[in-house]
């Protein structure tokens, strides 16, 4: 009986709302400081860790925190609620989905390696640097065309920033634009704009983050699933809404001639 109260609190419907709020929440300041300071600094602060501070003192739960609490509430739903019955199999698919979902974000978030690309204009490499200094070699060699550096208007503060890049794919060369809202994307690998350096004689060079997360993929997957579920219980409580009807009318008929036979 107490595991079994330990599990109703765990899958109380109050935890998921709240979790879902918060979520809406972080997204909208998450959303706010990537305008401000790009998608890969917004991507590291809200969503990649488990507490966020703002306003410099304000220590709040971050994505990754909230992930995991509706991971353990979908769980205790699960275990108390599941029933295994051919009419339910949609509905199955889709809380299974979700769960998986939420697994997967938090594993994707820890299977990631992080390196940091520095290139000047016209410089060629394959090589990043990881976090603990080792290198990381890619499955593609990437060269700094050009970089672009806006300010504020009468200040030196930059208001974006951006690099234009080739990518050479064995005999393949693509061009691309890496801003800062928008990144360079090739399988298992992602490159960010993060920063940029400028030497004493007023020359740049771009900072490209490089991500590498084999789990990427699968989020993607496990909501199209949750999606199919959703549609598939619709569809099966359409058939039975359907099947019914006739039945319906028929008993309705039924009643309506009793009722002139008893008024006869």
């Amino acid at each position: 009986m107490r595991l079994q109260r330990q599990l109703e609190i765990l899958a109380s419907l109050k935890i998921t709302v709240i979790g879902l709020i918060y979520l809406a929440f972080l997204l909208i300041i998450g959303t706010i400081y990537q305008a401000e300071f790009g998608l890969y600094a917004a991507k590291a602060k809200f969503f990649d860790s488990y507490f966020v501070v703002l306003m410099g003192f304000l220590v709040l739960p971050a994505t990754q925190l909230v992930l995991l609490c509706l991971a353990i509430n979908l769980i205790a739903s699960l275990i108390l609620k599941i029933e295994f019955k051919p009419m339910n199999i949609g509905l199955n698919l889709t809380h299974i989905s979700t769960l998986l979902l939420l697994i997967s974000s938090l594993v994707s978030m820890h299977s990631a390696i992080e390196a940091e690309l520095v290139l000047h204009e016209s410089e060629r490499t394959n090589i990043a640097i990881s976090k603990n200094a080792k290198p990381l070699q890619l499955p593609f060699a990437v060269e700094l065309n050009k970089f672009t550096k806006i300010d504020y208007e009468g200040t030196s503060v930059a208001k974006s920033y951006s690099s234009q890049i080739y990518t050479y794919h064995g005999q393949q060369v693509r061009k691309s634009t890496i801003s800062m809202n928008k990144p360079y994307r090739y399988k298992d690998y992602t490159l960010y704009q993060n920063s940029f350096k400028q030497n004493i004689y007023g020359d740049y060079s771009t900072v490209l983050a490089v991500v590498k997360n084999p789990a990427r993929i699968y989020p993607y997957i496990f909501s199209i699933l949750a999606s199919l579920g959703l549609l598939l219980h619709f569809l099966i409580k359409l058939g039975l809404f359907i099947q019914a009807k006739p039945n319906t009318a028929k008993r309705q008929r039924h009643g309506v001639i009793k009722n002139n036979e008893y008024d006869d």
